[in-house]
């Protein structure tokens, strides 16, 4: 009995614990800074990605901008939508 009760806890917890997603780094948009911009019922969202490119003498950083504009914040996020991973948690700036 005690072993059927072990086994319906770990399969549980496994149910219960989210594992994350595994995604390549070259499948990866990092962005660090977002900008939207409202004016006569359009918005206006920049993103800027991050691509670090290792050199002989470290890491050298370049940047990309992305840009749409729209009527509606989903249909602007929707058009981002890219065969790579948007990745957002380090967002060091949000401009309005």
């Amino acid at each position: 009995m005690r072993k059927y009760i072990i086994i319906m806890l770990i399969f549980l917890s496994l149910l219960i614990i989210k594992i994350p997603k595994y995604v390549e780094l070259n499948h990866i948009h990092i962005i660090e800074e977002i900008s939207i911009t409202c004016s006569n019922n359009s918005y206006r969202v920049s993103l800027k990605e991050i691509i670090p490119i290792k050199e002989d003498n470290g890491i050298e950083y370049r940047y990309k901008e992305y840009t749409k504009t729209g009527d509606k914040l989903i249909d602007i996020k929707k058009s981002f939508d890219d065969d790579k991973y948007f990745f957002y948690k380090d967002i060091k700036t949000i401009k309005s």
